[in-house]
């Protein structure tokens, strides 16, 4: 369902960029033609022709910054021209990134998809708990001996699986309840985890965003 939503509000995005962006056209897009307005005042009319809500600049770059280990951007972005961030766990907040009249970088929001903005990732630490969605692989060694129910649990308790995360990509797992946990790596890692889905050892680093339901 997690990807029907990203295709679905892909399809979306380039729906807006067909109405926001018409490079065809003299005037800068959301502008008309014989218009006084100066840069500022098309930058403005633009933004609230197309529903966006706009970080100022220092907030703007404060944002690229805290996210991009996650997100691509171009090396370039003309003037009221739009980049919509598609990453997945960023993708439904419909997420902007454009450039205003003093030729700084700008990150807006659409009004229409109705949700805050992204929530705050966080590292993943040993003794987490992960969502009931990651695979729990046990495997013991018969060696032909009886166990105790006590000495069975301490077997399951020490045995641990794996799972292997690629640098910048993006994992989501369905969380209790149905919400959505995204993890993304930098640079890869590997965790591992017990019976339990305890997180017991990680090597590299992990980021977890978990989103509500609304």
């Amino acid at each position: 369902m997690f990807k029907k939503l990203t295709v679905t509000l892909t399809i979306i995005f380039l729906f807006l960029i067909g109405i926001g962006c018409n490079n065809n056209n003299d005037n800068p897009p959301g502008t008309d033609p014989g218009t006084d307005r100066t840069p500022a005042q098309q930058f403005e009319h633009w933004t609230n022709l197309l529903g966006f809500d706009m970080l100022d600049v220092a907030k703007s770059a404060d944002w690229i910054e805290k996210h991009e280990d996650e997100i691509s951007i171009p090396d370039s972005i003309d003037f009221m021209d739009v980049h919509y961030v598609l990453e997945l766990g960023v993708v439904m907040y419909g997420v902007v990134i454009t450039t205003d009249h003093n030729g700084k970088y700008r990150v807006g929001k659409q009004r229409a998809f109705g949700r805050g903005w992204p929530p705050d990732k966080t590292p993943l630490k040993i003794g987490d708990k992960l969502p009931y969605s990651f695979p729990v692989d046990v495997n013991i060694e018969w060696s032909g001996n009886s166990f105790s129910e006590s000495e069975f649990k301490e077997l399951l308790k020490n045995s641990t699986d794996n799972f292997v995360f690629k640098a910048k990509e993006t994992y989501a797992r369905k969380d209790v309840g149905g919400s959505t946990v995204t993890y993304t790596s930098p640079k890869g890692a590997t965790i591992h985890y017990n019976a339990d889905r305890i997180i017991t050892q990680i090597e590299g680093a992990v980021f977890k965003r978990h989103h509500g339901l609304r």
